[in-house]
């Protein structure tokens, strides 16, 4: 489903045939799939504090014990699925890294952070150089291949704090909290400057890199604006470069 803000809200619908009179109905119910979870944790829980007391009972309680047993098994199952469900949700299934969704959450968040405790990050917006032609060089799947080993170097270069995602097709996006334009300034050369130097066998691969810093009255809007404007000099200056929003 989703929201009114437009944010994409996954659930789990319910739906039961009654008669009322000579007509018949359907029921429904929608449940977040979130809460699913929860409630599906607390009744774990509850299963589980049942078993320890089931456990000080007779050998005339051990058939009643091992169906307890089953039942937490079966529903440690059903948790983990709604969880990777869950996870799937917010992940780009080519690269691994978060998906557009995640990050546009992400940059929310820590724009609300920045507005309440003044907490600082910066943004950072690259893409593949000439990606293009080395899809149409070598092929889709090796361009495939680039974007995955691509991802996974910047994941490597990046804190655990910092939210990596794919923004679409060859571009990237990094959250780095508590980053000034100092800070984010080395961060996004360290990625630049990883790139340049992996090997990519018969292809050359660079990135180019634009950069932004929270400042009063920004939005998600203007920071993703601010950093695609510093990515978009860096393409005119020759690619293969760092440009800050700030100049």
């Amino acid at each position: 489903m989703k929201a009114k803000n437009g944010r994409e809200l996954p659930v789990l619908l319910n739906g039961v045939r009654k008669k009322r009179g000579k007509e018949t109905f359907i029921d429904c119910i929608f449940i977040e799939m979130s809460k699913r979870i929860e409630y599906e944790k607390e009744m774990l829980n509850a299963r589980k504090k049942l078993e320890e007391l089931n456990k000080a009972k007779d050998l005339a309680h051990e058939a009643l014990k091992a169906l307890h047993e089953e039942l937490a098994g079966k529903q440690e199952k059903l948790i983990e699925l709604n969880l990777a469900l869950e996870s799937q949700a917010y992940t780009d299934g080519l690269t691994g890294v978060g998906n557009r969704r995640s990050f546009q959450e992400s940059l929310a968040a820590s724009i609300a952070a920045f507005d309440r405790l003044q907490i600082p990050f910066s943004l950072v917006m690259l893409d593949i150089d000439y990606f293009k032609r080395i899809n149409d060089t070598f092929g889709h799947p090796v361009g495939d291949e680039i974007l995955k080993k691509l991802a996974r170097a910047i994941q490597e270069q990046s804190r655990e704090i910092d939210v990596v995602a794919r923004y679409g097709g060859e571009e990237f996006a990094v959250i780095l909290p508590d980053a000034d334009r100092t800070g984010s300034g080395l961060a996004a050369e360290r990625y630049r400057r990883t790139i340049e130097q992996m090997d990519w066998g018969e292809c050359q691969v660079t990135i180019s890199l634009g950069v932004a810093t929270i400042r009063e009255g920004d939005t998600s809007e203007s920071m993703i604006q601010n950093a695609d404007q510093a990515l978009y000099a860096s393409k005119s200056g020759g690619r293969n470069r760092v440009t800050h929003a700030e100049g």
